[in-house]
């Protein structure tokens, strides 16, 4: 498995508190939660059988800005993309999906993390969503709008605004869990999020 570092532009890779405007996020009230550095946590691999001799997953771990810069063969040992993505930067779209796909052949997994870099919502095998990490997070819609309580801040705030819409689909998935899934995540018009705050 290999990481690359988050860079300075990726707002994952950056302590948040005191950054006005910080995360895209509008909350009901005017107190930005306090946000920690995450605690270290295990990575998952959306394929639990893609392992290399060496017995770990041959995965090739990005932030969307570095794996979209990514060009044929660059990627050519790795069975896999996972593509990061934060609640504080635009989700990865359909378009760049295609892209990965088209430029480097390898099927491609997200991976979303919350404000202080915890994974809180993870796309499986079945590509049919991000399944929300069960004691990291509660994802709820509200509007039409993913509202996020992460668990994983000091002081969590409850229903946070990500500026997100997204859908929450809490049928069985095909890959088995039956963990709620959010789908279609997509960036809120900039009227949409003046209207609500």
């Amino acid at each position: 498995m290999r990481f690359l570092p988050f860079g300075p532009e990726h707002a994952s890779s950056a302590l948040v508190l005191g950054r006005p405007g910080v995360l895209r996020k509008a909350f009901d009230s005017d107190k930005p939660p306090r946000v920690r550095v995450a605690s270290p946590q295990p990575f998952q691999s959306p394929l639990p059988g893609a392992v290399t001799q060496e017995g770990r997953p041959d995965l090739l771990v990005l932030p969307l800005h570095a794996a979209l810069a990514l060009t044929p063969g660059t990627a050519s040992s790795a069975s896999a993309l996972v593509v990061i993505t934060s609640v504080a930067d635009a989700p990865m779209a359909d378009h760049h999906r295609d892209h990965l796909w088209n430029t480097l052949g390898l099927p491609v997994f997200e991976q979303l993390t919350g404000w202080d870099g915890t994974v809180i919502a993870r796309e499986c095998e079945a590509h049919d969503g991000l399944h929300v990490a069960q004691g990291v997070a509660i994802a709820e819609i509200r509007d039409g709008e993913f509202l996020l309580t992460q668990l994983s801040v000091e002081e969590p705030v409850m229903g946070a605004r990500t500026g997100l819409a997204a859908g929450l689909n809490t049928s069985l998935c095909a890959c088995g869990r039956d963990t709620p899934r959010l789908q279609h995540l997509t960036a809120l018009p900039v009227k949409v999020m003046r209207a609500a705050a």
